[in-house]
């Protein structure tokens, strides 16, 4: 489920952070934009084209293309041109979005072929909301590759928070209730499933330090956990609340206890709140550095579901290292589950 006013803000992020990605990486040297990771698509230039290929296919499909391309093989293309195809893809994707809004389509139902040739169909709304958190999961990958070969990252970040806070205002149209509280739904899903593949991985391999993420893969899903708790306790109480500290993820069972605790009440909290409130504005704040910021509702809900599929991003990964199979995390992919047509 999803409305105006949630597609229309995550056009608008997508190309803020496209864009400050694009100015740290494109003065970078061959050698670096070609270094192999092994995360994601491999290095910073094919994790580029990867994003604006699968734009691309996306967009095709809304608009009847039957077997659109998909060409992430960045071999010989210079950034620059990379780039170029990336805007582009996406002004086509703002376009047709817009378009759709105005005509009251976004919960039109489209049929398209994956790339295996399996047909499916789902609403325009529900798939432009993959697209958007596809990039979000793979600009995570970008960031830790940029740091590894020594670029300057943009300050403060990427994240959505920081893109209100340079922006210094709330959305246009708020998005309305329900489609934030089905984001959240599907970040309980996605984090079950890196849960569940946990398991198949020896508990004396989790302490093991990466340089991503929360340096294990237990913190970094703790600390997803920590963040909501955090917000929430400041939307509902007030600024001042300290940022959660404590590191014991316990066992898989405990951490999924303290998760079901605290989406009970996130859920509850959602339940009092109407799509007028989402635009009341609340004030944030730790009490550690006595910072305050004041942000809509909207922006604070949107910003949790953005900062758990960066740092799942980052948890599958660390399980690829340790031996685990990842796990598919596309928000599609649970569209697919929730359809029957997985």
């Amino acid at each position: 489920m999803t409305d105006g006013g949630l597609i229309r803000e995550l056009l608008d992020y997508s190309d803020w952070a496209r864009e400050r990605l694009l100015a740290t990486a494109l003065p970078l040297a061959d050698a670096a934009l070609d270094q192999p990771f092994e995360m994601g698509p491999g290095s910073i230039r094919r994790t580029m084209l990867h994003i604006a290929e699968a734009d691309k296919v996306w967009l095709e499909r809304w608009e009847g293309v039957a077997q659109p391309s998909f060409n992430d093989d960045p071999a010989g293309r210079p950034l620059a041109d990379i780039a170029a195809h990336w805007r582009s893809v996406n002004q086509r994707r703002r376009t047709f979005l817009e378009g759709a809004l105005a005509a009251g389509r976004l919960s039109e139902a489209v049929s398209y072929k994956n790339l295996k040739g399996q047909e499916y169909r789902q609403p325009v709304g529900e798939l432009a909301l993959h697209t958007f958190n596809h990039g979000m999961h793979h600009r995570s990958q970008i960031s830790n590759m940029l740091r590894h070969v020594g670029a300057p990252l943009p300050k403060p970040g990427t994240d959505y928070i920081f893109y209100k806070r340079e922006l210094g205002r709330g959305p246009a149209v708020a998005p309305a209730v329900a489609p934030l509280r089905e984001y959240f739904a599907y970040g309980d899903w996605a984090t079950d499933r890196l849960l569940e593949t946990m398991k198949s991985i020896p508990e004396s391999s989790w302490a093991r330090r990466f340089d991503m993420g929360v340096e294990t893969l237990p913190q970094t899903l703790l600390h997803i956990l920590h963040a909501e708790e955090w917000w929430h306790a400041n939307a509902l109480r007030g600024p001042g609340a300290a940022f959660p500290s404590d590191r014991d993820f316990g066992s898989i069972e405990a951490y999924r206890r303290r998760r079901d605790q605290h989406r009970t009440a996130r859920d509850a909290y959602f339940a009092t709140l109407s799509d007028a409130d989402m635009g009341t504005r609340v004030v944030i704040g730790e009490s550690t550095t006595g910072k305050r910021f004041e942000f809509p509702i909207c922006v604070i809900m949107l910003q949790l579901c953005l900062h758990g599929t960066h740092h799942r991003a980052q948890a599958l990964n660390m399980i690829r290292h340790l031996g685990g199979k990842p796990p598919a995390l596309d928000y599609v992919a649970r569209m697919r589950e929730l359809d029957g047509s997985a």
